[in-house]
């Protein structure tokens, strides 16, 4: 009895120090980040892969085609992993969410090479 009453305060006091934390900050710097990469001009970080990317980026940007631009490809896959890892683990919501921000930057740069509004 007292062993089974030790494994359920163990899991418990892991879920309130640690779990609980996790999610709250893990959702505080997601939502700092995703304001970063919204409020940052496209035009200026692409400019900066540009410049510091070696062959392998317009390799890249080449192959993926003119919807999937290489600073699109980074951002999405930075928020993605960032989310996944650190607040969204184990939470099919969280996938979801991830998937509409890929989304977002994905229809941003289709709209930037053929504007419809």
């Amino acid at each position: 009895m007292n062993n089974q009453y030790y494994e359920k305060t163990t899991i418990r006091a892991f879920v309130d120090i640690i779990w609980f934390p996790m999610r709250f900050f893990g959702l505080l710097y997601g939502i700092l980040f995703l304001a970063l990469f919204l409020k940052v001009d496209y035009e200026e970080h692409a400019n900066f892969i540009n410049a510091i990317g070696p062959p392998a980026v317009e390799f890249l940007s080449y192959y993926l085609g003119w919807f999937l631009e290489f600073p699109t490809v980074i951002y999405g896959a930075l928020v993605f992993a960032f989310w996944f890892f650190f607040y969204w683990i184990y939470t099919i919501h969280g996938l979801f969410i991830s998937a509409c921000v890929i989304l977002y930057h994905i229809l941003n740069s289709i709209l930037q090479v053929y504007p419809i509004f």
